[in-house]
This record gives structure tokens, C-alpha cells and sequence, in this order.
């Protein structure tokens, strides 16, 4: 008997439906969330999710993370918490939450017990010196680098170009798996600092980005389809930085999913 494959709009609701779970999760364990990117720019925009899109993205801060993994994993839910210390050939920098009710199936390589989810970044502390701040996202930078081309040397897919070509030969003998796990543990050792300075650097499209800690601070309630949730206390001024001019749309030929995934219901 075949599967049945999820639509766009019944993926959108199972990814609600981990949300709200999350949400009730943090509440009665005093964990402060924050929806962010796209989430956040469609909670603000649309009140809901941005029409073309349909994944949901939070941060959590890195003295909250391990604890607000556990927690989700104790509990006797539906719900698991997917992360590189739990999860085989798990290659992502950041943890997902999954409904473990279905199966996702993505390209080029998918991952065990990957289901349709919520991403989980860590939001780290950044120096708060500007040379040593870029000093060390150039460090980040350069460890996420290592990581993308040891994956695809992997799967066959050989280094091109001088800068991949040098990162490949920097950091070959340790292979991907140890270069993920350096960087987890060097961002991990600064968990407890307080610094002018903080944010989402372990997935981002731009790794130079300043946003300064009080932009977060006591979370404020955004309406995300049919519920509030939380967002940065001056969540406009974030959107600024990640997007410039948020309310603007982007041109129709932009306006598609860059996921390439299937989600079904598991048997």
C-alpha cells in the first residue's frame, strides 16, 4: 500500500501543530523561544505563513538549548527532538523538532527519523570588540565551509574552485563529522557570557550580521495564523537588519519554496 503523500497546505498544518507543542513546552517549563526569519517576517507580514513558503524556524538561546532538548525528548509526545548528538549521519548545525506521525524524505540525502519539523537554532554570543567579533565569525564561517565541502566529498561530489579546494585540504583528516562537533563545542564553551552582542550564527545567509542583545530581550506576542507567539521585544528592528524594507514583497519569480522534500504519513 502506498503512502500517502502530504500537500503544501497539510505540511503547513503538521508544522503549526509542532509549533503550538513547542509553545506549550516552553510555557510550562519557563524556556524563552523566538520565532525568527521567515516565521517571524510572515507573522508581521501576513499573520500567518508566508504563502509560498512553508517551513517554521525558532531560536533558542544556548544556556536554554540542551535543556529545552531534553525536556521535548522526556516527554512522552509525538514529538522528538532530531540534533547531531542523537541522530546518525545527522549533518545540520541546529536541531529539528519532528512529528515522528510522518516521514520526510529530502534530496540528495535524507535523514533517520526525519519528519516534517520546526528548526531549533541556538542563538550564540558574539564578542563584543568588532575586529574580535569578526575575527570570529570568520572562524564560524570558515568551520561551516569545512563542514558543506567534507559532506559533499563524501557523496562524491569533488571540491571546486581554490577556496573550496584549500578548506578541503585544511580539514580532509578530520572529516565532517569532527569539524561539526568542534564548532557545536567551541560555541558552546561561550553559552554562559553576556555580551552586547548576540544571534543566529550557525545558519545564516549573511554571517557578519550585528544584532545587538537587547533587540531580543523579554519576548512580545506576534499573531502567527490562528495563535500568538513569541517574538524579539523589538522584532521590527530585527526584520530590518535580516531583510531591509520586510514589507516590500519580493518579485513573483522569488516568491517559491527552496525546499525539496516529500512528506508522508508513516505506516
Amino acid at each position: 500500500m502506498d503512502k500517502k503523500e502530504l500537500s503544501c497546505d497539510e505540511i503547513k498544518q503538521r508544522v503549526f501543530e509542532v509549533l503550538c507543542y513547542i509553545d506549550d513546552v516552553c510555557q510550562k517549563n519557563n524556556i524563552v523561544y523566538y520565532i525568527d526569519s521567515g516565521t517571524l517576517l510572515g507573522a508581521v507580514r501576513h499573520k500567518g505563513f508566508i504563502p509560498w513558503d512553508d517551513d517554521v524556524d525558532i531560536l533558542v538561546d544556548r544556556a536554554d538549548y540542551k535543556r529545552f532538548i531534553d525536556v521535548i525528548n522526556a516527554d512522552k509526545s509525538h514529538y522528538k527532538v532530531l540534533s547531531m548528538h542523537n541522530t546518525k549521519n545527522y549533518h545540520y548545525l541546529f536541531a529539528k523538532v519532528v512529528d515522528t506521525d510522518t516521514e520526510l524524505i529530502e534530496e540528495p540525502v535524507s535523514v533517520d527519523g526525519m519528519g516534517a519539523f520546526v528548526d531549533v537554532f541556538p542563538i550564540d554570543h558574539l564578542p563584543t570588540s568588532k575586529f574580535r567579533r569578526r575575527m570570529f565569525q570568520r572562524v564560524i564561517h570558515l568551520y561551516r565551509m569545512a563542514l558543506t565541502v567534507l559532506r559533499r566529498n563524501d557523496q562524491g561530489d569533488k571540491p571546486s574552485g581554490a577556496k573550496q579546494k584549500v578548506v578541503y585540504f585544511l580539514f580532509r583528516r578530520k572529516g565532517w563529522r569532527k569539524v561539526q562537533l568542534e564548532l557545536d563545542r567551541m560555541l558552546t564553551r561561550k553559552k554562559d557570557q553576556k555580551t552586547k552582542y548576540k544571534g543566529n550564527v550557525v545558519c545564516s545567509c549573511n554571517p557578519y550580521r550585528d544584532v545587538e542583545t537587547r533587540i531580543y530581550g523579554k519576548p512580545v506576542k506576534v499573531q502567527f495564523e490562528s495563535r500568538e507567539f513569541n517574538a524579539p521585544c523589538k522584532y521590527k528592528e530585527y526584520l530590518t537588519i535580516l531583510y531591509g524594507d520586510y514589507m516590500q514583497l519580493p518579485p513573483e519569480d522569488k516568491r517559491v519554496s527552496n525546499h525539496d522534500f516529500k512528506v508522508y504519513l508513516r505506516d
